[in-house]
């Protein structure tokens, strides 16, 4: 058998053996074959042998586990073939059974287990599946918060309130769970809470704060990022100085306010850098001289400048408070902080006991009781238990894949095992870590990374770090334009990481050279169509390049030409959920065999939906959807038109009823579906869940259906998981067929749903539709990277945001003002969420292009291509790199992608379109194909009819229009009330004859800055009377006035136009000081209530006066006094006297009247008019 031939890094990786050691291994550089051979390195070496049992290999899925176990069980075999009289070698086979080769979950299962006791839990504990536990944590929070409700104190109401909506507290359920998830990665919960609530009782400088050090750090970024736009639009202006003096002006101007901001960002003072933002002129004009309007430099340099204030103005949102407002949110925010984090230790403690009550347990709950074990918490950090520190003597070594995907509590066990690292060897590459959403913590393995020096064998040196860079899976051209992206792309900043040599592939894969590049880049023009064209349109480009492919590509397999297969082909989709079905439908429509994982879910998937239906009409037949979904299923094959004739013979009643009758009037599938019924429901009555489902397969054969029509294996296998599904509900405690369709209920109300098969699907000979997450440790000769211009997903919008290092950002509520606004620490916490949000971006996106073998498509879809790359092109600054700020800004994976498109020398079309005035200098790269291609609509390339293949029509029969006419020339019976709006105003109804007057209320654009019109003033003084202290205003007229302004009830043009004298007249009035002295008062009360459409419109005659129509407005103000309501409604107009006011405003005042004694059930005792104008006030 043939030696394989180790490249230099893969031998030390390999042979290195005394002492700690992180291998980065780069994209197809064999890291799984390289530990396996380590494995068997250690327990053949002739000089120290290690006993397979006394290794410790920790994977992170069970699949990769199985495969580990078996490449080293037949490597094994090989090496006794070559020896069979190698006693130790046989020995080590035996031992190898009893070797811990796992997930780290079922290595703590297995450690849990083993010392239950001193746990104080039961050691025939059981894993709970995740839709168990969903409906377990809503019994909880459910639990928690009536609790919480039933002993409500001030401070919990008030949390109560910040979290919760009119309608129900699903919102605060919601913050609750999420904080506890988050928590759960982290090794000591507690702790992280008791930090993180400190962070809002500290009393240091904004700036000193982390949250103020993050928001620092971000606006040094976007500054640099400025001043090079302002450097190279005066570079650019030098080039066309003919553009005039007023240009070079503004961007001189330009060039030394963003030189003056980098070095006020620098000194780091809040107010200071508010300040100084505050003072750039957003108002200057871009001036150019005549004859240039479509000059490139000149469109270059006004799209840079454009972009440079878009930047500012998004830095000045940043500071829009100031030092002392910022503090004054923090402080508000603690109590509420307070709170939150107390109710999260009250449902970790209420889960806790639900969970053990049913013996079950999480993933999480394995990992804690392991570090419980493992690890004790000290005022210092973390300290080894005797148990670690005896585990640990267990394991000659421990080894562990995929060590950029762990988190701190893993990392922690990791090093408890192998005496704090000293025998840990772990395998990653930190550029393919994209689990965040599972609290993977990439920074561990960058750390570890960054303190390693490299191993060098002479010097045999620990810890070391081995770098592995050869890429023995892709064409060059694909590994040559993964780092020609990358270079540009990855940063400290944004990823992590600078995108170095030590990071670069270099391509070690020997193909047969081909004369196309290897790397494309096609950006469809898809003109006027909306978003959801896109996906058909790639599709049916994806569908011709496979066809073409097919029919003159040669794929390299083992070194071997071979036709292409359909299965080469994959498309890749950062999120498969909503796009997959579309792409496997157009492509299918193409006449290629597609398939993906159901983009709607395992329930949702067709074959288990007719199943789950099937169920629910064995409990209770009386279901009319469930029982309509049996009955168009493959099954029994029911037309619409037998369904039309069921129903027109019963029209009324449930649809099983109309069944029986349709049986008995001779339908063969009516009876047989009744038959199966019965005898399925006699079964239910004593048989498991799962056992029924098998009765129902037998008896209808429904498998064999599935399994004849396309993508048949996978619609198999999910039916045979819904029996394995039943089995487990059953095991578990069960409840027949009735809890096993109740626990379904449950998890579909829940918004959960049950895993699918994805074993099934590779199984397929037929083109992969999935994302790239599912992709991750394949690879295909043929990559296309589809739906790159989609929007990256963002919790931006949260209510509440986590991070690990800056803790909780939270909004603040304006009870007053009724809105919530963002906080510094918010925006802070957003700000970094981002940042690691668009690291990991990144590394999906290295994870994708290093999916392909031998050809990687890129796909981007615009509908104007043109002013797409402007955009892209006005952020580019000339340098070799995007700027980091750049980089985080993008908004989808096609910006990227383009941004480099546009740098790379193949992208000259590109360039061209965008108006770019040169080409950007960069190193020597392989070619790329990088192409602009027209899209067709729809519609346009649906196959025509061909010739006679047209359908024959047999010859129309005359038609009685008798009905038809009867029904256009019949009189409308509500035609009268057809003028009367559902929903009306008072004041709308009060105004009816004098709409006509004011038709145009809006002020031309030449009178906006003159004085306020008359009814702005009245809105002025409205509004000061809902919000005014009358009793503040009496004493000191000008504070209270100054309290309205910086509260921002009213303007300070406002404030100018507001009527001191007749509104101290008014407050003095008889009516007023009723108000003042009454116990209860209303202040623009709104409602919304029924009225006959008799009170609408005086004219409408019985029956139709009393339909009910819905009123809606606002009374200005009222008050309760002696068992009734006092109305008072405030008017500014300018009339001759008070009875010329009370007949206009007459209908108005009885409407209020009929609003308030619905809305407060008390009479209305008075109805009174106020005229500022007059000064009087006069009863209606």
């Amino acid at each position: 058998m043939a030696q394989k031939k180790w490249t230099q890094g893969q031998k030390n990786a390999i042979y290195a053996q005394n002492g700690s050691l992180l291998v980065s291994a780069a994209a197809g550089s064999g890291k799984t074959a390289v530990l396996v051979e380590r494995v068997i390195a250690r327990i053949t070496d002739p000089d120290n042998p290690v006993d397979a049992d006394r290794l410790l290999v920790v994977t992170f899925t069970r699949a990769a586990a199985a495969e580990m176990k078996e490449r080293i069980s037949l490597k094994l075999d090989e090496l006794i073939a070559e020896n069979p009289l190698d006693s130790a070698l046989r020995r080590q086979q035996l031992l190898l059974s009893k070797a811990n080769i796992s997930t780290i979950h079922s290595f703590c299962s297995e450690l849990v287990r083993e010392s239950f006791f001193a746990l104080d839990i039961s050691p025939d504990f059981r894993l709970a599946e995740e839709s168990e536990l969903a409906i377990l944590k809503a019994e909880a929070i459910n639990n928690v918060l009536e609790n919480l409700y039933e002993n409500e104190g001030e401070a919990f109401s008030l949390f109560a309130d910040y979290f919760s909506t009119a309608k129900s507290d699903y919102l605060l359920q919601q913050v609750v769970l999420k904080l506890y998830e988050f928590l759960c990665a982290h090794p000591f919960p507690e702790s992280w809470l008791q930090k993180k609530e400190q962070m809002y009782s500290s009393e240091c400088p904004i700036t000193e704060t982390q949250w103020g050090r993050v928001t620092v750090d971000y606006a040094q970024d976007a500054a640099r990022f400025c001043l090079a736009l302002a450097e190279n639009s005066l570079a650019l202006f030098e080039e066309r100085p003919e553009l005039g003096d007023a240009l070079r002006s503004l961007l001189q101007l330009d060039l030394k306010f963003t030189q003056g901001l980098c070095e006020t960002v620098a000194s780091s003072q809040w107010d200071e850098m508010r300040g100084y933002l505050s003072s750039f002129d957003f108002s200057a004009r871009f001036q150019s001289a005549r004859g240039y309007k479509d000059d490139a430099i000149k469109l270059k340099i006004q799209s840079s400048r454009d972009l440079l204030k878009k930047t500012i103005k998004s830095l000045c949102s940043l500071f829009t408070q100031s030092e002392q407002q910022c503090r004054d949110d923090i402080r508000e925010l603690a109590p509420l902080v307070h709170e939150l984090f107390s109710a999260v230790r009250l449902f970790s403690r209420e889960y806790e006991k639900l969970k053990r009550e049913k013996n079950i347990a999480d993933f999480n709950d394995l990992e804690h009781w392991a570090l419980s074990l493992l690890v004790t918490e000290t005022p210092d950090g973390a300290e080894f238990t005797p148990q670690a520190q005896a585990a640990a003597q267990r394991f000659a070594e421990v080894m562990v894949d995929e060590y950029q995907d762990a988190n701190e509590i893993q990392d922690l066990i990791f090093r408890a095992l192998s005496g704090d690292g000293k025998r840990l060897f772990v395998v990653g590459d930190v550029k393919q870590s994209i689990y965040g959403f599972r609290q993977a913590m990439p920074e561990i393995f960058l750390r570890r990374k960054d303190a390693y020096a490299l191993y060098d064998p002479a010097l045999d040196n620990y810890p070391a770090k081995i770098i592995l860079d050869k890429n023995f899976r892709s064409r060059r051209g694909v590994t040559d334009a993964v780092n020609f992206v990358f270079r540009r792309l990855m940063s400290k900043e944004v990823g992590g990481m600078e995108y170095t040599r030590e990071e670069e592939l270099a391509a070690g894969a020997q193909y047969e050279a081909d004369a196309s590049p290897d790397m494309a880049f096609h950006l469809l023009d898809s003109g006027a169509q909306d978003e959801d064209c896109a996906d058909i349109l790639e599709a049916r480009h994806i569908a011709r390049m496979i066809h073409k492919n097919m029919e003159s590509y040669q794929v390299t397999e083992n070194g071997v030409r071979r036709a292409a297969k359909y299965s080469d082909f994959c498309i890749l989709l950062r999120s498969a959920s909503t796009h997959a079905a579309a792409y496997v439908k157009e492509l299918t429509a193409q006449g290629i065999p597609a398939s993906s994982q159901s983009s709607d879910g395992f329930l949702c998937a067709r074959e288990v939906a007719v199943m789950v239906s099937f169920l629910r009409l064995i409990d209770n037949p009386l279901q009319d959807i469930p029982l309509l979904n049996v009955m168009m299923s493959p099954v029994y094959g029911f037309t619409p038109d037998d369904l039309a004739q069921m129903r027109i013979a019963k029209p009324k009643g449930r649809l099983y009823f109309a069944l029986k009758s349709y049986a008995q009037e001779g339908s063969l599938p009516a009876r047989q579906l009744l038959l199966d019924l019965d005898d399925c429901r006699a079964l239910a009555a004593t048989a498991p869940a799962d056992l029924l489902v098998h009765f129902i397969y037998t008896r209808t054969g429904y498998p064999a259906l599935v399994r004849s029509r396309r993508s048949g294996a996978l619609g198999l296998s999910n039916l045979r998981l819904l029996q394995e599904y039943a089995k487990n509900y059953e095991q578990s405690g069960g409840g027949g067929l009735s809890g096993f369709v109740r626990y379904i209920d449950r998890l579909e109300e829940q918004g959960c749903d049950l895993k699918t098969n994805a074993a099934a699907l590779s199984q397929s000979e037929s083109v992969r539709v999935m994302s790239i997450h599912h992709s991750k440790g394949l690879e295909f000769p043929f990559c296309f990277l589809a739906a790159t211009a989609r929007s990256f997903n963002s919790d931006k919008t949260d209510e509440v945001l986590l991070h690990a290092e800056l803790g909780i950002g939270i909004r603040r509520k304006d009870t007053q003002r009724m809105c919530r606004y963002s906080t510094m620490p918010r925006g802070a916490v957003s700000l970094e969420l981002e940042r690691d949000g668009k690291s990991e971006e990144l590394r999906v996106l290295y994870v994708a292009m290093t999916r392909a073998r031998e050809k990687l498509i890129v796909l981007s879809t615009q509908k104007n291509p043109r002013r797409y790359l402007e955009t892209m092109a006005s952020r580019l600054t000339g340098e070799s790199a995007v700027l980091p700020y750049i980089v985080r800004g993008a908004s989808c994976i096609s910006n990227w992608i383009t941004q480099c498109a546009l740098m790379h020398p193949d992208g000259a079309c590109l360039r061209e379109l965008a108006g770019m005035p040169r080409a950007i200098e960069c190193e020597p790269c392989l070619p790329w194909e990088i192409s602009i291609i027209e899209g067709e609509t729809p519609a346009a390339v649906q196959e025509p009819a061909k010739a006679g293949q047209a359908e024959k029509k047999e010859p129309a029969q005359p038609l009685d229009i008798t009905p038809v006419v009867r029904r256009i020339v019949s009189e409308y019976p509500y035609q009268t009330l057809g003028a009367i709006p559902v929903k009306v105003s008072a004041s709308e109804l009060s105004h009816e004859e004098s709409r006509g007057e004011y038709a145009f209320s809006t002020r031309p654009a030449f009178l906006q800055k003159e004085k306020m019109t008359g009814a702005q003033r009245g809105t002025a003084l409205h509004a000061f009377m809902q919000f005014a202290d009358f009793t503040a205003y009496l004493t000191s007229p000008q504070e209270e006035l100054a309290r309205l302004v910086e509260k921002g009830f009213i303007t300070n043009e406002q404030r100018q136009a507001i009527p001191l004298k007749e509104i101290s007249a008014c407050l003095q009035s008889g009516i007023m000081r009723r108000f003042l002295c009454a116990g209860k008062q209303y202040r623009e009360f709104r409602f919304t209530v029924k009225i006959k459409a008799g009170l609408a419109d005086k004219e409408l005659k019985p029956p139709y006066c009393d339909e009910a129509i819905i009123l809606q407005g606002a009374v200005d103000c009222a008050f309760e006094e002696a068992g009734g309501i006092v109305i008072v409604d405030y008017k500014t107009d300018r009339v001759k006297n008070l009875e010329e006011l009370r007949s206009r405003y007459h209908t108005q005042l009885e409407l209020y009247r009929c609003a308030m004694e619905q809305c407060t059930g008390l009479p209305v005792r008075e109805c009174v008019l106020y005229s500022f104008h007059l000064n009087g006030f006069i009863g209606v």
